[in-house]
C-alpha cells in the first residue's frame, strides 16, 4: 500500500470521526432537565416534578429522578419514557424508598438525569437538589 492512499484513509478517517462528534453534539443541544420540585407524600414516597425537553434525533431513552437520604441509608429512583420532540415538557416521577425510608426532617439529595441507548447518561443535562422532607417539604435546587 502506498503512503498517498494510506494518508487518504487516515483522512477520511479522522472526517468521519469529527463529523461523529459534531452530530453527538448538536444532538444532544437541545436536551435539556430541571427539577422544578419535590414533595413527600404519603408511604415516604417522593414525587419530583420535573421540566426537560429533547429534540427527536437525540438517543434519550429514560429521565431518571434518584434520591439519597443519607441519614437513614434510604435510597431510590423513579424514571420516565420522555417524549423527544424539542417541544417542553412537565413530568412526576414518583421515587420509592429500597433499603430504608425517607425520614422527616432529613436533608436528601436528589438527581435528574438523562439516559441514551446504551444506560449511560447524557452528559450536561441533569439537575441536582436537595429535599427536606416533611409537612411542607423544601426542595431547594444547586
Amino acid at each position: 500500500m502506498s503512503f498517498e492512499v494510506l494518508g487518504r484513509a487516515v483522512v477520511i478517517l479522522a472526517v468521519m470521526a469529527f463529523s461523529s462528534l459534531l452530530f453527538a453534539g448538536v444532538a444532544n443541544a437541545a436536551t435539556t432537565s430541571t427539577i422544578d420540585s419535590a414533595t413527600a407524600v404519603s408511604g415516604d414516597s417522593v414525587i419530583v416534578s420535573i421540566t426537560y425537553s429533547c429534540d427527536a434525533s437525540s438517543d434519550v431513552r429514560r429521565l431518571t429522578a434518584a434520591i439519597d437520604d443519607r441519614t437513614s441509608g434510604a435510597v431510590g429512583a423513579g424514571y420516565v419514557v420522555p417524549i423527544c420532540n424539542s417541544q417542553s415538557h412537565v413530568v412526576s416521577v414518583l421515587v420509592r424508598p429500597s433499603g430504608g425510608a425517607f425520614a422527616q426532617g432529613h436533608t436528601a439529595k436528589i438527581v435528574v438525569d438523562m439516559v441514551d441507548g446504551l444506560g449511560d447518561s447524557i452528559g450536561g443535562v441533569g439537575s441536582r437538589g436537595t429535599l427536606t422532607q416533611g409537612v411542607g417539604s423544601v426542595f431547594r435546587s444547586r
